[in-house]
């Protein structure tokens, strides 16, 4: 039993080499009237030493190693439903996994979910490189009023009512335009198949309304705008669309008054009417007086009435004044002189 690697202990030459085999001995009991005995051992101890190192070169032999890359790095790990972490722009590696089939999934957002098998048939590395691809949708956009063009990212697309499809996931700046209206634009998330975007667009001058400040003298006069009984006097009427109205004011008693009146935006328009009174007609009742008349009856006398004495008869006085006279004088006592 000398031959061989196999040295009986009666060989050792050192104390350190005895006690160590006499432990090893008595592990497995052989000991016979208080001196150890030797039977043989090493078959038996080569038997449990390989017996207990089996497992692990076995298990050496039978593990594997995935390494997993991504682009874009960054991505959720999944092997077999377990997370194992997320891929580096180094790569991700997962260890001391067992000879067969294995599933292994990547998702990120913005990006479609990635799956595959990889098989694991030995003590080596698979490697799994993967590009995910981005994430798609659709946007269906609407307007009020509708025919406004569409931009996505700055990216003419159509004219509402409009569906785009193949739209990345993510935010997306979304532009609605129409002559007349003010721009309508909004940040939108698309995290679904399709997204609905709806938009009320804005003229691009608002119209604000004006109003009108009636007032008369006497107040309490009716008050017509364009034919339509709006109140009595002294009132404001508020919320009128600009433009040119029809004012006609009643007060009985007084005559009706009519006026044209602008009404402009934002601002208050006032109609102020003084009424005149109307003519009344007064009847005047001329007293009459009855008047009685005597008939007097007159007969022609045939006696001859007496011729009455001439009488001095005063004439009347010379229209020609007392200067004319003078003058009269004068020139003639001239003309006597000259002859």
């Amino acid at each position: 039993m000398t031959a061989g690697w196999f040295i009986p202990p009666w060989r050792y030459s050192n104390k350190f080499n005895k006690i160590y085999y006499l432990t090893l001995a008595r592990s497995f009991h052989h000991f016979n009237q208080g001196r150890t005995v030797m039977k043989k051992p090493l078959p038996l101890v080569f038997l449990i030493v390989l017996l207990l190192l089996l497992p692990v070169a076995a298990s050496a032999a039978f593990l594997g190693n995935i390494s997993i890359s991504s682009t874009p790095s960054g991505a959720n790990v999944y092997v077999d439903s377990v997370s194992n972490g997320t891929t580096l722009s180094t790569g991700l590696n997962v260890p001391n996994m067992p000879i067969g089939n294995h599933t292994v999934l990547l998702n990120m957002s913005g990006y479609q979910d990635y799956s595959t098998t990889v098989i694991i048939i030995g003590n080596d590395t698979v490697p799994v490189s993967i590009s995910l691809a981005p994430a798609l949708g659709s946007l269906s956009f609407s307007s009020d009023p509708s025919g406004a063009t569409v931009y996505i990212d700055s990216t003419y697309k159509g004219v509402t009512p409009l569906t785009v499809t193949d739209i990345q996931y993510g935010t997306r700046v979304t532009l609605l335009k129409l002559s007349g209206y003010d721009d309508w634009s909004q940040n939108v998330i698309l995290n679904t198949s399709t997204l609905a975007v709806s938009a009320t667009l804005t003229n691009t001058t608002t119209v604000t309304n004006g109003s009108i400040y009636f007032e008369t003298n006497p107040s309490g006069a009716s008050v017509y705008v364009d034919n339509t009984y709006k109140g009595t006097t002294i009132f404001t009427l508020s919320n009128v669309v600009p433009g040119y109205y029809k004012v006609l004011i009643e007060e009985s008693g007084y005559h009706s008054y009519t006026e044209t009146v602008k009404v402009t935006s934002g601002t208050k328009s006032t109609v102020y009417a003084k009424l005149v009174a109307s003519e009344t007609e007064t009847a005047t009742t001329v007293p009459t007086t009855t008047m009685t008349t005597k008939a007097t009856i007159t007969k022609k006398s045939t006696v001859k009435t007496p011729t009455p004495w001439p009488t001095d008869t005063t004439t009347p006085a010379s229209p020609v004044g007392t200067p004319a006279i003078i003058v009269a004088i004068g020139l003639a006592f001239l003309a006597l002189r000259k002859r």
